[in-house]
């Protein structure tokens, strides 16, 4: 069907992001960047909650973000319990690195670093964590095809496993980004390697 807008409250002038839904999809998590009225040079994360037909003003995640860093890129666990994003936070290993906060009441836990399991010296963005538990999330700095890769990582006995190319023709020469995969675990995500560009190599 054709797309709706959410609404104004949810949508403004400037930059609304990556957005994640709780398990009970009545849970909106986004991110949302320049400010409302488009005077502030960072990004944060917001929630919305459905009431039928209408969204309730969004209200900002507070995460404890002592460097005022930019926050974005959020998805929230099965049991929306805790809540992954994409930082460049001080304390990471370079770049942008994926972090998470634990819900502890009515407040998020102090950021935690995901380790250096899936952060590089590069930048890593765009965290998806499955219900089952798996990471997927792309990253310049390891290798790969070209620009952003997507990798996925299980948690294992305690920790995260090695993180894992999904390769082609997942990825790409170019920036592949945006993965997500629905509840008949068909995947979705977003790439910047057009079909000219590959009419183009060969």
């Amino acid at each position: 069907s054709k797309p709706e807008s959410l609404n104004k409250d949810i949508n403004t002038a400037f930059n609304e992001g990556v957005a994640s839904f709780d398990n009970t999809n009545r849970v909106l998590y986004f991110t949302q960047c320049n400010g409302p009225k488009g005077k502030e040079n960072s990004c944060k994360i917001f929630s919305t909650q459905n009431e039928g037909n209408t969204w309730t003003e969004p209200t900002e995640v507070q995460i404890p973000n002592p460097d005022s860093a930019i926050l974005g890129h959020p998805s929230i666990t099965a049991d929306g319990n805790r809540i992954y994003f994409a930082t460049d936070m001080k304390g990471g290993f370079g770049g942008k690195d994926i972090w998470y906060s634990d819900k502890q009441g009515g407040s998020w836990s102090s950021p935690v670093n995901a380790g250096p399991k899936i952060n590089t010296a590069g930048d890593e963005e765009f965290p998806f964590i499955h219900p089952s538990g798996t990471l997927y999330f792309s990253s310049t700095g390891r290798g790969g095809m070209g620009g952003f890769d997507i990798f996925f990582c299980d948690f294992e006995d305690g920790d995260w496993a090695e993180a894992l190319n999904l390769k082609s023709p997942t990825n790409s020469a170019g920036d592949d980004f945006g993965f997500v995969l629905d509840e008949n675990k068909e995947p979705y995500f977003s790439t910047a390697y057009s079909h000219k560009c590959i009419d183009e190599l060969l």
